[in-house]
This record gives structure tokens, C-alpha cells and sequence, in this order.
């Protein structure tokens, strides 16, 4: 169980990094006259730093890989359940 645990915190911490760099990446690029630079370059930066991040946690070894992909996806569902509550409260509003 121990085995797992680093390479799941590490994905925790790849996704706070990569959907939040995801957030700020669309949001600039709305606002911005180079789009696709913004959308390029934020892919190109996120998911490098991301895999970094599960490289240097899970190296070889298919279930740690697994454990870090678990940690980020649960990041992700986070993300998306805070988004979505927000809207429906910025709905309510209206």
C-alpha cells in the first residue's frame, strides 16, 4: 500500500499543476491576441511538467503510473465539480 501512496500524491499535485495551468491558460487566452500561442504553448508546458512530475514518481513500473494517473484524475473531477457549482450559483443569480 505504501508503494502507491508518493506516486498518487505526486499525480494530485501534477493535476492542481495541470488543470490550474489549464485555467489560466484559457483565461488568457480570451483576452489575448495570439491565441494559439497561449493554447500551444500552455499544452506544451502543462503536460511536459505533468509527465515530469509521473516520471520522476512512478519510473517503470505500470502500477505507480497508474496510482499517479488515479491522483490526477481525481484533481480533475474536483476541479469540474467546483466549476460546475460555480456556474450554477453565477445561474442563480441571474
Amino acid at each position: 500500500m505504501l508503494y502507491i501512496i508518493g506516486p498518487f500524491f505526486s499525480g494530485l499535485l501534477a493535476g492542481v499543476f495541470f488543470f490550474g495551468g489549464l485555467r489560466y491558460s484559457v483565461d488568457k487566452l480570451l483576452a489575448s491576441k495570439y491565441a494559439w500561442l497561449w493554447a500551444l504553448g500552455g499544452f506544451v508546458i502543462r503536460m511536459g511538467v505533468s509527465m515530469l512530475i509521473l516520471y520522476w514518481a512512478a519510473g517503470n513500473d505500470a502500477l505507480r503510473w497508474m496510482a499517479g494517473l488515479a491522483g490526477m484524475l481525481a484533481v480533475r473531477t474536483l476541479v469540474f465539480r467546483m466549476i460546475k457549482q460555480k456556474e450554477v450559483r453565477h445561474a442563480a443569480k441571474s
